[in-house]
């Protein structure tokens, strides 16, 4: 069959009693969480003639992902331009802070001269 030594290393087999199974019962057809604990046909998880699905979990989920590939990158992009942007306007703050504070300390110190005069 063609899932001979997928899972001979996996956690399911070497820490639980998989007993005659072949594979997981998660990876049949017609399995959900709430037909888990009570499913019980044998042809997939014993014999592996029929009834499980041909797409694991790790292709199922790419396949899923990849069809969002352009939204997930024009997030990430629209991310970092708001992040630099952010640096700038506080670099541009910062700035025109330091500039402000000369300014008007030079201005006072015109002022305590003139009045001195």
């Amino acid at each position: 069959t063609g899932t001979t030594n997928d899972f001979d290393s996996s956690a399911w087999i070497t820490s639980s009693s998989a007993g005659s199974k072949h594979i997981p019962t998660s990876c049949c057809t017609g399995v959900t969480s709430e037909t888990y604990s009570t499913f019980t046909n044998t042809a997939c998880t014993d014999s592996v003639t029929s009834g499980y699905n041909t797409k694991g979990c790790y292709d199922a989920i790419y396949t899923s992902l990849s069809a969002y590939y352009i939204i997930f990158i024009a997030v990430g992009v629209t991310v970092m331009v708001v992040e630099a942007l952010a640096v700038v306007a506080a670099v541009s703050k910062k700035h025109n802070d330091r500039y402000s504070e000369t300014s008007t300390s030079e201005v006072e110190d015109i002022s305590k001269k003139k009045q001195k005069v």
